[in-house]
């Protein structure tokens, strides 16, 4: 598992730029959704409309994973698509 992860990290290193940009922006909006999704949680006794609250935190905390994932694949397709620099 060391090796692989070793091995994660030295190809991150030699990424492209536009790559590593768009990796770094799934990065900070699924955080985002994270955080969002966390201030739902807390604040959403107080709300008048619990149900449709809830089913905003639920949707956040599904919809972030995804996020990170698709904006992986995209900067590793960029990756190959594009030039080395």
């Amino acid at each position: 598992m060391k090796e692989n992860v070793k091995v994660l990290c030295e190809r991150l290193k030699s990424m492209n730029a536009y790559s590593k940009a768009f990796l770094r922006a799934g990065f900070q909006l699924t955080c985002l959704i994270y955080i969002f999704s966390i201030l739902l949680g807390l604040f959403g006794d107080y709300v008048g409309r619990y149900v449709i609250v809830s089913a905003y935190f639920d949707g956040a905390l599904e919809i972030a994973p995804v996020v990170f994932g698709a904006s992986a694949i995209m900067a590793f397709i960029y990756d190959i698509v594009l030039p080395r620099e």
